[in-house]
């Protein structure tokens, strides 16, 4: 599976690898049509099913389902209630590592594409820092498993010589999850920053070097304002994917921890749909903050 996931980033980079952007044309603006009659209400209707049957209808269930559990107990179980807030925090503190990891990998891959002609070697360090995405869950969860017990166990080491007990350091903890998440989504993160910063001109940084910054201070004061968007998309992409990540999740969460999607898994898994439902109508709800986010850019962009 490594391999034709490193086959297939291979091919999607070669296949770009002459994209360049130009910041002296002049984008024209999509002018919209409007349709009328018969025309207008097959087009409605086309763009109306795959929401309706995508989102509407299993929302819909969802719904039911909640307010029937809500009818029953009359109140949001403590449990199902912490692990909404086991997600949201362990998702933050993912995406700010994740994004945090991708502006580093874009910049030494920008910085390095301008003071070289020969970039094969950014190229490839971009590539594996990439593939996280592409690997699903569990073959990352299963790599990961001997390498954190393996630190586990060099950290008791250490902490032997001022006589503590042996314990799960790393797997005993979210970081083992927050590590994860960042290898996983790091391909959204890197590919985002990457895209905004190809629509920099070189010259903002030639510039900012002329008139005595430092690349560390470029980057601060020159290209994050103008990365924001970029950085905000990534960033939101990021948070929706790691709070819905399931199989990594079971395999390298702490005992006793439970996040939304472990929560929905296991109800469904006993058949108690009632119960998990709330879960998955607060996975679908904050997945559509970015899509609502994303679609107004695009408005903006366009208009």
């Amino acid at each position: 599976m490594l391999v034709i996931v490193a086959g297939l980033i291979y091919i999607e980079r070669l296949g770009r690898r002459h994209q360049r952007y130009s910041s002296n044309q002049r984008s024209r603006p999509v002018q919209p049509q409007r349709l009328t009659g018969w025309r207008a209400a097959v087009v409605v209707t086309l763009g109306w099913i795959p929401v309706v049957l995508g989102f509407v209808v299993p929302a819909s269930y969802l719904i039911n389902e909640s307010v029937k559990y809500w009818h029953l107990t009359g109140s949001v179980s403590q449990q199902l209630f912490q692990s909404a807030v086991n997600t949201f925090s362990l998702a933050l503190v993912a995406t700010l590592v994740t994004i945090v990891a991708g502006i580093v990998v874009a910049w030494a891959a920008r910085r390095t594409s301008l003071r070289s002609q020969d970039t094969r070697y950014t190229r490839v360090v971009v590539g594996v820092a990439s593939m996280g995405y592409a690997v699903p869950g569990t073959v990352l969860g299963i790599g990961l498993l001997s390498s954190f017990v393996f630190v586990d166990g060099f950290l008791n080491r250490i902490t032997h010589l001022w006589g503590a007990p042996d314990r799960l350091i790393l797997m005993g903890s979210a970081a083992a999850l927050v590590i994860a998440y960042s290898m996983r989504f790091l391909a959204i993160a890197t590919g985002g920053v990457q895209a905004g910063l190809s629509r920099i001109p070189p010259s903002l940084e030639q510039a900012s070097r002329l008139l005595g910054e430092s690349p560390s201070r470029t980057l601060w004061r020159v290209h994050l304002p103008l990365l924001r968007p970029a950085v905000a998309a990534s960033a939101l992409l990021v948070f929706v994917d790691a709070m819905k990540e399931l199989p990594a999740t079971l395999l390298l969460r702490p005992m006793n921890f439970d996040t939304l999607a472990t929560w929905l898994y296991a109800e469904a898994a006993r058949g108690t749909y009632e119960e998990g439902s709330i879960a998955a109508l607060i996975i679908v709800l904050v997945g559509l903050v970015p899509v609502i986010f994303l679609a107004r850019t695009q408005l903006k962009s366009h208009y």
